[in-house]
Order: structure tokens, then C-alpha cells, then sequence
């Protein structure tokens, strides 16, 4: 229970991160430079790149940030089943045994209004941070 717990705390706060990023750019830009700042070199490429970054973490369902889609596993899983030797897989496994969607709610518990309220009063350009 306790590592159920402290697993869902943690991709709570992994989520709430992405959320503020997506609602405030530059922010989130200016975030990544402070850990990161030789990937910011060129601050086209690092806005660009980030940018696409946002776009693939979106989740499908904004609600369910986290949640395993089962159909899209299985057609990884297919590809690699089909590529076979040293680039994929002998057989298939079972993936709900490895993959699960238990603590979905529990990592979605939290306020996007808050989140977005605390990015949107973040007064910050990038690159100039």
C-alpha cells in the first residue's frame, strides 16, 4: 500500500508538470534551461523540440493522464513478434501482467484549475530566463 501510494504521488507530480508546461510554454522552457542548459544552445531548436515533446505527452483523455492504451501495446507487441531475432520478440508475453491501469485515478487526483492558475501567473519569456 505504501509503495502503491508513494508511486502515485509521484506521476500525480510528473503529471501536474506536464499540464503547467502545456499551459505555459515559456515557463516550462525556462524550467528545462535551469536543469539542462547546454540542450538550449539554440533556443529555436530547444522551443521546437519542446514544443513536439508537449504534443506526444498529451494524453488522449486529458483526465487520464497515464492510462495504458492495451490495443496500442499489442500492436507494438505484434511488430515485434513479426520482426523476430535480434530486433524484436520470440512470442507474445502477457501484457496485463506487466501493465496495468490501477492507479490512473489516484495519479489524476489533483486540480488542473490550480495548476493552470500557478502557470498562468508565471510572467516569464524564454530565452531571456
Amino acid at each position: 500500500a505504501e509503495k502503491r501510494d508513494v508511486a502515485a504521488r509521484m506521476m500525480r507530480a510528473i503529471f501536474k508538470g506536464i499540464y503547467f508546461g502545456t499551459v505555459n510554454e515559456d515557463a516550462g522552457l525556462c524550467i528545462m534551461k535551469g536543469f539542462l542548459p547546454e540542450e538550449h544552445e539554440d533556443p529555436k531548436f530547444a522551443r521546437l523540440y519542446y514544443e513536439r515533446v508537449v504534443d506526444i505527452m498529451k494524453p488522449p483523455n486529458p483526465d487520464r493522464y497515464g492510462e495504458i492504451l492495451f490495443a496500442n501495446w499489442e500492436f507494438i507487441q505484434d511488430l515485434l513478434v513479426q520482426a523476430g531475432g535480434d530486433g524484436g520478440i520470440e512470442k507474445p508475453v502477457d501484457l496485463e501482467k506487466y501493465l496495468t491501469n490501477d492507479l490512473v485515478d489516484e495519479m489524476n487526483d489533483w486540480d488542473r484549475a490550480e495548476v493552470e492558475k500557478q502557470a498562468r501567473t508565471k510572467e516569464i519569456k524564454y530565452p531571456e530566463c
